[in-house]
Order: C-alpha cells, then structure tokens, then sequence
C-alpha cells in the first residue's frame, strides 16, 4: 500500500503543476486521480493523509512494510509527539491497535476553563462581517459629508452646511447603532 500512497502524491503534484499551466484543467485533483487509480475519492483521502501527516520514521516504517496502511491511517491521526512515542514502544513496527491504544491510555477530557470562550456560528460570523462593514462604510460616508460640509462653509452655501450636518449627525448615529450591535454578537 505504501507504493499506491507514494503513486498517489506523485500524481497529485504532476496535476497540480498541470493545473498551474492550463487554468481551463477543471475539477478536483483527488478526484482525478480517483479515476485513474480506481479508487474512491475518499480512499485517495486516506493516503493523502497519510503522506501529509505521518512523521518521517513512520514514513519510513510504513514504506518498508514494518507497518500497514491501517495503521499508518490510525497514526497518521495522531500528534506527531504520540506518533514519535507508538513508534518507539514498538521498537518501529507499530500495528492499528497499538495506535488506538496509545490514544485511549492518553486521551483525556478537556478541561473547561474561562478563558476558553465558545466559537461563534458559522451564522454569527456571517453578522459579524456584515456589521463590521456596515460601520466601515458609515465612516467613510460620515467623512464624505463632512467633507462636503466643508466644502459648503468655504462657498457660504449655508442651507448645504444645514443639510451635510444633518447627514453626519444622523450616519454617526448609525454608526454608533451598528458599534453596539457589533459588541453585542461577539459577545
């Protein structure tokens, strides 16, 4: 198996510079190279991991054949110091079961603490951007009016310098609405 997941990196930076040179090279290189090979896209998945996260020992373990593609697979999940530390107890040859192992007799719940705040919804974030650029853009048309205003004082426009008061006086209003709203979803 190591052979198909050296194979499968391979073809991955061949369609990848491919891909640089002709933009009009459409779809999804994992599943290109699923077509290829005859494997599912998912199974290309698994190598790639393999290949990207493996520590260098393990690689090589694996490619010699000291170690399955399950067990690269289950390694390959773990932090590289708990790769290091599975490696080592089996003298090299770590099997799937010795990597479950591992990660059962070191898994431990998180602890939960104040500092830990919790993520805000994909829909929050999506508030908090819109908000946030809603506030940029009363900034800059609060700038832009009083600019003008300026612009009217110098004239002696005196019903422009009324009216560009007005405007800045009420988007700084908006302003400070959308603030407060802002500091209330990141809360």
């Amino acid at each position: 198996m190591a052979d198909v997941t050296e194979a499968i990196e391979r073809l991955k930076i061949l369609y990848a510079d491919y891909k640089k040179e002709h933009p009009e090279f459409k779809g999804r290189i994992r599943d290109i190279i699923a077509d290829d090979i005859g494997l599912s896209p998912a199974t290309v998945g698994r190598h790639e991991k393999i290949s990207k996260n493996l520590i260098p020992e393990a690689k090589e373990a694996y490619k010699a054949g000291d170690m399955n593609f399950t067990a690269a697979e289950e390694m390959a999940k773990m932090s590289a110091a708990d790769q290091k530390a599975v490696y080592e107890k089996t003298e090299g040859k770590p099997a799937a079961k010795d990597a479950k192992q591992h990660q059962q007799e070191t898994h431990r719940e998180p602890v939960l603490s104040k500092e830990l705040e919790p993520q805000p919804s994909e829909e929050t974030k999506q508030q908090i951007f819109a908000v946030t650029a809603t506030v940029a853009m009363l900034e800059e048309k609060k700038g832009e009016a009083l600019v003008l205003m300026q612009t009217d004082e110098e004239n002696g426009n005196t019903d422009g310098v009324g009216n560009r008061k007005a405007l800045a006086q009420y988007l700084d209003h908006l302003q400070e609405t959308a603030e407060k709203d802002l500091e209330e979803l990141k809360k």
